[in-house]
């Protein structure tokens, strides 16, 4: 999956789209849910190659800086905060400090990427929580390091999904869904990329809890 897999699976999603909307001005009833269903198909297709495609391409440490986590994870959960209300899902970022006068969460990552990272476990917890609520909370790991936890009060996983979370196309069988099954692990490619790790535990609330851990930033990041 390179460049030209890339343009090739464009331009065939341009003429698909194109030859779908021609379609749809004369269908109705239900060749209209028929449509529907190939244009939702179509979106599957178009996220699974730009999964496969973030998995093929080689990492690259170009760019690194040095990253508030603070600010970033407050960030994210004020952005997603709308579409959880308009689900009436309660969301909140809680920062865990040592104490006042502390130095803040930072670590050194190419900018971006804590970004997709946060955003893609959000949007995962949301769609496993019909009700209840999300948290990210972020926190000092040993001396510099940062961790942060995505936890939800949904479905959860039991021992052997979470073994099998992290492998490409796998999706639990008590959770059919029109996803790719790459999300996860696109999720853990990006924080090993920055030095980090990821693991998946059991949420007191019976959920999940995903637990980031990367280490802390160096002097010279962001110089």
């Amino acid at each position: 999956f390179d460049a030209s897999v890339a343009h090739f699976w464009s331009a065939t999603q341009s003429h698909i789209y194109k030859a779908l909307e021609n379609l749809e001005a004369d269908a109705s009833g239900t060749d209209q849910s028929n449509l529907e269903a190939a244009v939702a198909e179509v979106d599957r297709l178009n996220r699974m190659v730009d999964g496969l495609l973030v998995l093929s391409r080689p990492t690259s440490n170009d760019g690194i800086e040095l990253i508030d986590v603070e600010e970033l994870v407050a960030e994210r959960v004020q952005l997603w905060a709308a579409l959880c209300e308009e689900q009436g899902i309660a969301i909140n970022g809680e920062m865990v400090v040592e104490q006042a006068d502390s130095p803040r969460l930072t670590i050194s990552a190419v900018a971006g990427r804590l970004e997709q990272v946060i955003d893609n476990l959000i949007e995962n917890a949301l769609e496993a929580t019909p009700h209840g609520s999300v948290s990210v909370r972020a926190a000092r790991h040993g001396k510099s390091g940062v961790e942060i936890h995505v936890v939800d009060t949904g479905r959860g996983m039991n021992d052997q999904e979470r073994n099998r979370a992290f492998d490409r196309f796998w999706r639990s069988e008590r959770n059919p869904t029109d996803g790719t099954g790459l999300g996860l692990a696109i999720v853990r490619r990006l924080v090993e990329a920055d030095n980090g790790t990821i693991t998946l535990h059991e949420a007191p609330s019976g959920g999940l809890d995903v637990l980031i851990r990367y280490p802390g930033a160096t002097a010279t990041d962001g110089e």
